[in-house]
């Protein structure tokens, strides 16, 4: 088998055994992404990149903390979160004008909200929790998610609310956290 048709959680798991061809794997496969993410909310190309390499550095850093039971792609986007957060501190005396800090904000409590729902998202069906995935790790529009699920973005703003509703019903009968 080869390592890409492993899942990302089997990739992490090669990678800390010291399997370099699943870290190429890994990044091939959320390098992209993880620059579009970084993109939106810091304006500077340079400071971006910066943080860009820093998320893979942490990543290799912290590899030997990674859980198997924990999905890798919230994971991963808490290791960036962070090298964001750590960029403001370090540049708490220059301008921030750099930082989109609302949206940094904004993107901070939605990805922490999101990794404390990761026991219990797989109590949704397999489309909600797709749906989820895509708008709040992702960041996809409405329209991108309906792309993919192949549905319209009327439907997708309902399954993503019906989702959210199920989180709330199961997080109060006491499934997760």
């Amino acid at each position: 088998m080869t390592v890409m048709n492993l899942s990302d959680e089997e990739l992490m798991m090669k990678y800390q055994m010291g399997t370099y061809e699943a870290f190429q794997e890994l990044y091939r496969r959320h390098s992209g992404m993880i620059y579009g993410f970084i993109k939106k909310r810091v304006k500077n190309e340079a400071m971006a990149s910066d943080i860009f390499q820093e998320v893979f550095m942490k990543l290799h850093r912290s590899k030997n903390l990674y859980k198997k039971q924990l999905p890798f792609k919230p994971w991963l986007f808490t290791i960036t979160q962070n090298a964001l957060v750590d960029e403001i501190r370090k540049t708490k005396k220059k301008e921030y004008s750099d930082i989109d800090l609302d949206t940094l904000e904004a993107a901070n409590s939605t990805s922490s909200e999101f990794n404390n729902l990761v026991p219990v998202l797989s109590e949704l069906s397999s489309t909600q929790k797709i749906a989820i995935e895509m708008r709040y790790i992702e960041d996809k529009t409405f329209e991108e998610i309906a792309a993919t699920l192949n549905t319209s973005e009327a439907n997708v703003r309902q399954i993503i609310s019906r989702a959210v509703r199920n989180l709330k019903d199961l997080i109060g009968k006491g499934k997760s956290l």
